[in-house]
């Protein structure tokens, strides 16, 4: 569905649960703790995160209470539905979402373009959001494997 502004506001689903709706949010306070990438640039985690639930969130063992699908979706249109569904996703009290990026088109090389997937752990890192992740990891296959990411959120405080 195109809205005005010529942004869809529901992206299709492929049957992962809930699909965000675009709405206006509130911004809480910014944080000063940054999500530090790990070696792998498809994980992040603030320090101090306990161990036990950065492996439960990897291996897809924390419940998804949201889905947003961005197939279909340019650079610019994503990050804004992505900062919106995070922030929203938030203010609902939600635990664990998944983002599907996808996994992006080949290059004539074979390489993957997926601007998406790599601009994901960017988005999710800047100060707008930083406040609201605890962390974030490539999803499982099940979940959509390396074209989809679970983001762990903070607590409402």
């Amino acid at each position: 569905f195109q809205a005005e502004d010529g942004i869809r506001d529901q992206p299709r689903s492929r049957g992962l649960g809930d699909v965000y709706k675009r709405q206006q949010l509130h911004t809480p306070r910014a944080s000063s703790q940054k999500i530090q990438q790990t070696a792998n640039p498809v994980r992040g985690k603030i320090p101090g995160l306990d161990r036990r639930t950065s492996e439960n969130l990897r291996r897809g063992k924390i419940k998804i209470e949201g889905v947003l699908d961005l197939h279909g979706y340019d650079y610019y249109d994503a990050k804004n539905l992505v900062e919106q569904f995070i922030e929203d996703s938030y203010f609902s009290n939600k635990k664990c979402v998944l983002v599907i990026t996808g996994k992006g088109d080949r290059g004539s090389f074979g390489e993957s373009l997926g601007i998406l997937k790599k601009s994901f752990p960017i988005w999710i890192n800047e100060e707008s959001l930083q406040n609201m992740v605890l962390s974030f990891s490539v999803a499982r296959p099940k979940d959509g494997g390396s074209g989809a990411f679970y983001v762990l959120l903070r607590r409402k405080k």
